[in-house]
């Protein structure tokens, strides 16, 4: 975030390439946010269309300075940026998943 240049990532703290796995595909969460998501199926013209309305909406300047008065971070992901993360979250070796539940104490 902008508004915090000097606060490290969880991923920063891994010592290793597994640790950096283990800490990213824990705080995969964070980084999705919130999405909009579109039911499978979805003709990829209309994926297209809303994922164009999406990112006009987030730079409009209007909303932009109503996110600042507010005092509120302005900060999205595009819809590639989410697929990407979903896509590395979905190929996560089940030896991997396995010792992330371990770690957090998950059955």
């Amino acid at each position: 975030m902008p508004d915090f240049p000097d606060v490290p990532l969880l991923t920063e703290f891994a010592r290793d390439d597994g640790e950096r796995r283990i800490l990213q595909f824990i705080s995969s969460r964070a980084s999705i946010g919130r999405p909009f998501v579109a039911p499978p199926g979805t003709p990829q013209e209309r994926v297209a269309a809303l994922r164009t309305a999406f990112v006009a909406t987030m730079n409009d300047p209007a909303l932009v300075a109503d996110m600042k008065t507010r005092l509120l971070h302005h900060q999205w992901s595009n819809g590639g940026d989410v697929k990407k993360i979903i896509a590395e979250v979905l190929a996560t070796p089940k030896s991997l998943v396995a010792k992330v539940q371990a770690i957090l104490g998950h059955k």
